[in-house]
């Protein structure tokens, strides 16, 4: 059984440590005094707690949660928060500069809202505990769940309610740590399915025009994990590193029609589990919904992802990643239209909200100048060949260019001074070119908007 199984099936027994020390900070005063602090829902407060995580660089993260409390867990960090300096010095956190502590504050604060009966801190050799500190007072002992011996240190911090009970929405969150580099499990299933779909697609625009996964090595807190947004017909470029077979070259069904894997080689990840529980209808008809069937994805720590659809209709957008958390949208130039750009931002600032970034910061400058060169190594790619539909498609053709031969084919046969065989065949190979023709002129007009998007062409 792997490690990962150990940690989705073992049942564990709970234990009771006593805490090993406690911090009287008053939690009615601590919520008096940083309200305007709090975020707008225990979602948000999740996710500024995972952030705080990922910034410590574990091996894993997982959560569990019921109405009567939640526990984020991970495993093998490089870094480490004092928790007896974290809780000691908590406002002055909250109200200080940016770094893994204050996320974890922020994150805290919504829970205190909900006026919990114990907030804990706890840390395991192995299976066996190390120390248990109660966060804001109390002589209530920690009853805490023990890891599984799989990792050689594990960090725990759990939240018990009180009278209120927790309500969490998994789907919100899950949506936002899409991107996450670093296995992520709630309830012992993944937290996100391992490919994803640019917003507002739907399998009736047909194939992308291309995609772009910039790899990159060296922190996880500063990337993204490259996830596919399914199978392509051709790859222009190797995918060394890149083995999952969500990565493969599909003779049909794909969802792109040219991959390019760019960069030096990227850390590898590895991200497998069990898919997440479905629910409302798709739940009854699933047949693995309760056990959840195995998956995993090999992929690379990357930078970025670039989609570019083949028309120019729909919003060009800019989705940033901070610290594993999608933040809100932002839209690129007009002229991208229909490109979707994923990028890891660890340095870009947000507002209050925590989630929105701040518009010609210097952060966002700094990024739009990262976004610009990249674009223009986007478009230098797709310039490299001239467009060709019937290239394009790898000589496979739709079912539209069958069409429009059919009704050329019929048009012909009935219109035209000769035979009606010939005028079948001759009719039928003019829709075909008509629709040829039509494809050519819309990727060689999609390549010059492109390219007068990041300059390069002078008209």
């Amino acid at each position: 059984m792997s490690n990962l199984e150990e940690l989705l099936q073992q049942e564990i027994q709970v234990g009771k440590f006593d805490s090993t020390g406690a911090f009287t900070l008053s939690l009615m005063e601590a919520r008096r005094k940083l309200q305007n602090f709090q975020l707008t829902s225990l979602e948000q407060a999740v996710l500024k707690l995972i952030q705080g995580v990922v910034r410590l660089e574990p091996q894993a993260i997982w959560m569990e949660s019921n109405d009567r409390g939640f526990v984020i867990s991970w495993a093998d960090p490089i870094g480490r928060v004092d928790p007896g300096l974290f809780a000691g010095e908590f406002e002055k956190t909250l109200l200080g500069s940016d770094c893994p502590e204050k996320d974890f504050a922020i994150g805290l604060m919504s829970f205190l809202d909900k006026e919990p009966a114990q907030v804990w801190w706890a840390e395991w050799q192995g299976e066996e505990p190390v120390a248990t500190v109660n966060l804001f007072g109390g002589l209530s002992q920690a009853e805490l769940r023990c890891p599984p011996g799989t990792h050689a240190r594990t960090f725990a911090l759990a939240v018990q309610t009180g009278k209120q009970k927790l309500t969490l929405d998994r789907q919100i969150i899950a949506t936002r740590v899409l991107f996450c580099p670093i296995l992520m499990l709630w309830n012992g299933r993944l937290m996100c399915e391992l490919s994803w779909n640019p917003p507002g697609h739907t399998s009736s625009r047909g194939a992308y025009w291309a995609d772009f996964y910039f790899r990159q090595s060296g922190s996880l807190a500063r990337g993204i994990a490259l996830k596919p947004i399914g199978t392509c017909l051709r790859m222009v470029t190797g995918a060394g590193g890149m083995a999952g077979s969500d990565f493969a070259i599909s003779p049909e069904g794909y969802s792109v029609q040219r991959r390019y894997v760019l960069g030096k080689d990227g850390r590898a990840l590895l991200l497998q589990g069990r898919r997440p529980q479905l629910s409302g209808l798709a739940a009854l008809v699933s047949p693995g919904n309760v056990v959840g069937f195995p998956v995993e994805l090999q992929t690379s720590l990357g930078g970025s992802i670039w989609v570019v659809d083949g028309s120019s209709q729909g919003r060009a957008l800019l989705l940033c990643v901070k610290h594993g958390v999608l933040l809100d949208p932002c839209t690129l130039p007009k002229q991208f239209g229909a490109t979707i750009a994923v990028m890891a931002t660890p340095d870009l600032e947000v507002d209050l909200s925590q989630f929105a970034p701040i518009l010609n910061s210097p952060s966002w400058k700094e990024l739009a100048q990262r976004v610009k060169a990249q674009a223009e190594e986007v478009v230098a790619k797709l310039s490299e060949e001239s467009p060709s539909a019937l290239k394009e498609l790898g000589g496979n053709l739709p079912w539209s260019w069958g069409g429009l031969a059919l009704i050329g084919a019929v048009a012909g046969a009935s219109l035209l001074p000769i035979p009606w065989i010939g005028g079948f065949f001759l009719g039928g190979a003019g829709g075909l070119w008509a629709a040829k023709r039509s494809a050519d002129v819309q990727y060689q007009s999609r390549l010059k908007a492109l390219k007068r998007a990041v300059g390069s062409d002078p008209d």
